[in-house]
């Protein structure tokens, strides 16, 4: 079967066992993977992939996100990666995460008041690290699933591209506003109760 390339920048969630980490390896031969399984964070990590043909990996960090409860959450993370475009040189922040579930729910699921605490130091953290690397002079695409279908979460200096009418899912892309938005839309469901966010994005030039 021919290998096809699905994206430039991809955010995944619960890639959670080295099984899975080698089948993405196997699928996307065309791709680098940063899957930061070597710190043994466990399952709130958030894999990355990118097209090593279009981009070069310059760094790849990660802050912890919210706290973890048995029986509840793991640990959650922020991570991120500066990556550089090969053909102009142009470097930009590419970050995913993935947020405490049922924090919102109406009646209230157990725990709650927990879960939303964990999910807003989450956002809190998420924030700072958006606004570190905007003070490198970085653009910024942030994916991930927030677990709240609300739109514009992250803040008015982060573009939402509509991707649908009415309510969002709770998966999301966002970018700064030097990073232009030609298209967005979701994606089909291929093994996961998810549908992909797909968003076409031009990046400022150098």
């Amino acid at each position: 079967m021919l290998w096809k390339p699905i994206g430039e920048i991809i955010c995944w969630q619960e890639c959670t066992t080295p099984a899975v980490r080698d089948e993405l390896r196997a699928a996307l031969p065309g791709y680098d993977h940063e899957t930061f399984a070597d710190r043994n964070l466990g399952p709130g990590m958030n894999t990355m992939s990118w097209r090593r043909d279009t981009l070069r990996l310059v760094s790849a960090e990660f802050r912890k996100g919210s706290e973890p409860k048995e029986g509840v959450s793991p640990t959650r993370y922020v991570n991120w990666l500066v990556l550089e475009h090969l053909g102009t040189g142009q470097q930009l922040a590419a970050v995913n995460c993935h947020f405490v579930s049922k924090a919102f729910w109406d009646p209230p699921e157990p725990d709650a008041e927990w879960r939303k605490e964990q999910w807003h130091n989450n956002m809190r953290v998420l924030r700072e690290v958006i606004t570190e690397l905007r003070a490198d002079d970085l653009p910024v695409m942030v994916g991930g699933d927030f677990n709240r279908a609300v739109w514009d979460l992250i803040g008015p200096d982060l573009v939402e591209p509509r991707y649908r009418e009415g309510r969002p899912t709770v998966d999301r892309v966002a970018v700064t506003t030097d990073i232009e938005v030609v298209s967005s839309r979701l994606g089909l469901r291929s093994g996961s109760n998810h549908q992909p966010v797909i968003a076409e994005l031009v990046l400022p030039v150098v």
